[in-house]
């Protein structure tokens, strides 16, 4: 079916004709039906309507939060979006403890510990990603292997902004500074909603040292843009042994990002898969701006 992307804004997803349509006639519905006048009548009525995506796996059917464009997306190209990932989970066994560093809606937290039985840190900073978090985690019944927190994870502890690149269910490309105070001029995101949220930001080995968690197994990183910062404080847990693998994505045209594969290299990591996130994209006109590839790294 031929693309069709006249809405897409501040999105790396394109949009169909179908599905294009489809908004145009439920919005036509909702104007009819004045479903979105906030009475009594129709309070109750939208609140009964809480779609539910399905996702069949290995162990049975995984549930994700629907009622928007974007989380159906992830749920129907939740094995083909990222293959790796998914493989790469199903190696963490009931002995594991995956730290899941910008853990979106949850989807590869609750499949990690659904698939293997581990435990599942499952981070993201986010506010509405975050409450989607806490119900899918509660959709599939994991409250006792997934622990969520609402944090953002950066080079070291302090108080800063997470400035929110489109106000969407589910969205990306959101970015934490550590170093922006409550009295500075807010910074609109190109493309963005100039929405910031209050964060408070640590690092990896504050988990560990000043909080007391144990030490992970195995650590994936996906937060658009800030992984150096998130490495650089994480000595101490990287070069743990028992910290035995860590998927992360990496910015090919960033210096700072070649300078992190560098790190783990030296911490005792060696590279073993490496795919670009665009490859089964059907659009792909930002991949040259944001030339992604998510590399798995693990200790011989």
């Amino acid at each position: 079916m031929k693309r069709y992307d006249p809405s897409a804004i501040g999105s790396d997803i394109a949009r169909s004709r179908r599905q294009y349509l489809a908004r145009r006639l439920g919005a036509l519905v909702v104007r009819l039906l004045r479903l979105n006048s906030g009475g009594f009548l129709t309070t109750e009525i939208v609140q009964q309507i809480a779609p539910v995506c399905t996702i069949p796996t290995a162990f049975g059917v995984m549930r994700c939060r629907g009622g928007h464009g974007r989380l159906r997306w992830r749920a129907l190209t939740f094995h083909t979006e990222e293959p790796e990932t998914v493989k790469w989970l199903e190696t963490i066994g009931a002995d594991g403890f995956l730290w899941d560093i910008g853990a979106n809606v949850g989807l590869y937290a609750i499949y990690a510990a659904r698939y293997g039985g581990c435990r599942v840190l499952a981070v993201e900073p986010e506010a509405q990603n975050f409450a989607l978090l806490i119900e899918n985690i509660v959709l599939n019944g994991v409250q006792d292997l997934v622990i969520a927190a609402n944090l953002a994870i950066t080079d070291e502890f302090g108080i800063g902004k997470l400035r929110v690149h489109a106000l969407t269910k589910s969205g990306a490309y959101n970015q934490f500074s550590r170093l922006a105070g409550l009295d500075r001029t807010p910074r609109t995101p190109e493309g963005g909603t100039g929405i910031e949220q209050v964060q408070i930001g640590l690092s990896l080995d504050d988990l560990v040292k000043k909080f007391g968690y144990p030490c992970p197994t195995h650590i994936k990183v996906d937060v658009d843009g800030n992984e150096p910062e998130i490495i650089a404080g994480g000595s101490r847990v990287l070069q743990e042994p028992g910290c035995r693998s860590v998927l992360i994505e990496v910015q090919r045209n960033d210096p700072a990002h070649l300078a992190m594969v560098d790190r783990l290299k030296h911490w005792g990591f060696t590279r073993v898969s490496e795919r670009s996130n665009w490859e089964s994209r059907a659009n792909r006109e930002r991949e040259k701006e944001h030339p992604a590839v998510n590399m798995i790294f693990v200790k011989m």
